[in-house]
This record gives structure tokens, sequence and C-alpha cells, in this order.
């Protein structure tokens, strides 16, 4: 697809003079999860625990096992997912800004990684955001799969019993098709979570937009853009297969972040182009940019006047005077 092309082709641009520090932020972020896995494995081996049990004796084969829910090993495997969360919501929030920043043209130091963790309320802000991302998706996961799932369990329950011979075929046709039912809802859900694909670079574009807002603002920017958002992370499926050694993920990391980052720009100048009346949505020749606005760089200290013929306050982002500029002009209108 010639989009997605040049999507790709203006990510590997960005890339250029920064893959060093692309890869650095690559390995801090797989060092992180690596260290944290560790340290639960180490957990388990000095309190004699494991995380699944043979519950059918069966040890040539794993597929059948279940989890672990002895105390001592939900605490263990609750402690490892509050350390990947405390830590691992800021640097995918930083790695965020820090690519969205060069998708602008410019290209931030390694430190930007760590943007979140410089202050309280950044960590908070990065906390939240990753909560509530989480949270949101859970919800909707549980209205697009629990019907099929609850469905297959009925008929999955249905065949165990001694039921009438005519029966089985009907009882067998209506597992199978909860279990596509179940597929396709899957398939709808992951499209449908595309809504929220901006969250975490309009964090880092809008660093006093409150958290609940930047979520409704993704939906927004995000409408009629989800099949798009999905089908550019599902043409990486070729990348991703040719990723399961180490050295092709230094190379594929970086890329897919770069790539999804330029999209992102590219959809919210859409989003603002259509709010200003310049440009449509779907209009086929408008292509990604690089420096359609500022980068995202962290804040200097507040000069003593606003530039001549702003509104009175200082900015730190141009992209958000644009957008704030923009929604006065409409009259405030609440999302």
């Amino acid at each position: 697809m010639e989009f997605h092309r040049q999507i790709k082709k203006n990510a590997r641009a960005s890339l250029r003079g920064s893959w060093g520090k692309a890869v650095a932020i690559f390995f801090t972020i797989m060092g992180v999860f690596l260290l944290i896995s560790a340290l639960e494995q180490i957990l388990y081996l000095v309190l004699g625990l494991t995380g699944f049990q043979d519950v059918l004796a069966t040890p040539d084969f794993y597929l059948d096992d279940q989890l672990n829910l002895d105390l001592g090993a939900v605490a263990c495997t609750g402690l490892s997912s509050l350390l990947l969360f405390l830590l691992g919501a800021p640097l995918t929030a930083g790695a965020a800004g820090w690519y969205f920043s060069l998708s602008a043209g410019t290209s931030l130091g390694f430190e930007g990684l760590f943007w979140y963790f410089t202050s309280g309320k950044r960590y908070v802000r990065a906390l939240g955001t990753t909560f509530l991302l989480g949270l949101r998706s859970a919800l909707w996961a549980a209205a697009f799969l629990l019907p099929p799932a609850c469905l297959s369990g009925v008929f999955t329950w249905a065949s165990s019993l001694d039921n009438i011979p005519a029966l089985a075929m009907v009882i067998d046709l209506g597992l199978g098709a909860s279990r596509v039912l179940f597929a396709v809802a899957l398939l709808f859900l992951v499209i449908f979570l595309q809504r929220y694909f901006l969250v975490y670079y309009l964090l880092a574009d809008r660093p006093e937009t409150p958290v609940p807002r930047l979520l409704k603002l993704s939906v927004r920017m995000m409408s009629g853009h989800k099949w798009e958002a999905f089908s550019l992370r599902f043409s990486f499926l070729g990348w991703a297969l040719l990723s399961l050694l180490i050295f092709p993920l230094m190379y594929t990391y970086p890329f897919f972040q770069a790539s999804m980052a330029i999209y992102a720009r590219y959809a919210v100048e859409c989003y603002q182009r259509a709010q200003m009346g310049k440009v449509g949505e779907q209009d086929a020749d408008f292509e990604p940019t690089f420096e359609p606005y500022e980068p995202f760089v962290p804040p200097e200290p507040a000069p003593e006047a606003a530039p001549s013929g702003d509104d009175g306050k200082t900015r730190e982002y141009a992209f958000s005077d644009l957008q704030e500029r923009m929604e006065g002009e409409q009259g405030g209108a609440k999302l």
C-alpha cells in the first residue's frame, strides 16, 4: 500500500543519525522488563514455588497446566506486575514522546526516555494514563469477548453431558460457531481499540491537559482512522516474524516506533486541519510531513513576556498552542 510505504519511508528518514539512541532505548526498556521477569523467577526459586501447576500429571505437555493460585505465587506475580507498572508506564510514555519529537525532525537526547521520572507530577500522569488506558481497554475487551466466551462455555458444558445423539451434531456446530465468533470479536476489538492510539503522543504534547480528556481527544482524532492504524500495525507482521532473534529486533523496534509516531502526527494533522476547514480528514492528497509543528522538547524556564500575538499565556509546545486556539475559536466545545 502506497500510504504505508510513505509512512515507513519517512520513519527511516527520521531515524538517520539517531539509530544509536533508538537502539539504546530499545535495550533499556527490554532490560527493565527482563530484569523484573528474572526477579520474579528468583523469588519463585527461593520460595520453592512454580508459576503453573501440572494438575493432570502430564510433564511432557505444558498446554494443560494451570496457574498456581497459592498465596505465595500470587504475591510474587503481583509484585512483579506492580514493578512493571511503576517502571514500564513512565518508560513507555517517555519512548512515545521521544519518537514523537523524532517525527517532527528533532532528535532528543537519550535522557528523554526518562522524562516522566524527572518530576512527581509527570510520573503520576504517566501512571494515571496507563491505568485509565488499561482499565478502559479491559472493559471494552469484556464487552466484546465475554458474550462469545460464555456461549462457547455453554456448548462445551453441553458436549460433556450424555446427550441425545441427534443433538450431538448441533452442539458441535454451536461450539465451532462460538469459537469463530470469539475470533471475529477479538479482531474487531483490536481494531476498535485503535481509538486510543494517540494517547501517549498527546500526553507528551499536552502536558497540562487532564488525562481523561486526552483519552477523549484521542478517540475524537482517531474517528475514521482506526482501520488505517490497524492496517499499518498489521503491515509489520512480516518484520515481527523476522524478529524472533535479538539482532533483527534491534532494527524492527525503532523502525516500528518511528512509523507509529509518523502516523500519529499525520492523524493529528488531519484532525486539526479538518477542524480549521482547510482539508478533510480523508483528503487523499494530504501526506505525512516532518515539520508541521515545533517538536516536543523538555520545557525551558518560562520567559518574562509571552510572544507577540499570543493570548497572554506562555506555551511550551507549538502543537498545544494551535490545538487550544482552535478549540477556543469553536467556543470551547467539550469533547
